[in-house]
């Protein structure tokens, strides 16, 4: 189909996790895991942003925080990734 991109689970994408996703991630791994795999991928976007972006691979998202309902989503529903990620099909 015209238009379409394909983009690789493996390749990073950059989210904004919410309270509730704090929650989850604190009961759900180990703080070890926190502090050394998610806190160091902490990234500055735009100094106006309320809520940090992290950039983590889109198979770490959808492993640790998955999304169990339309209103369970434990990140900011708009992600954004490099465009240079997105290859032709």
């Amino acid at each position: 189909m015209k238009g379409l991109r394909k983009f690789n689970v493996n390749d990073y994408v950059y989210i904004q996790i919410t309270e509730d996703g704090w929650n989850h991630l604190n009961k759900t791994l180990k703080p070890e895991y926190i502090k050394h795999c998610i806190l160091p991928k902490k990234v500055v976007i735009s100094e106006y942003d309320d809520i940090p972006w992290y950039r983590l691979q889109l198979h770490e998202v959808m492993s640790i925080l998955p999304i169990s309902g339309m209103f369970d989503v434990k990140y900011r529903t708009n992600i954004m990734f490099d465009e240079l990620d997105l290859k032709e099909i």
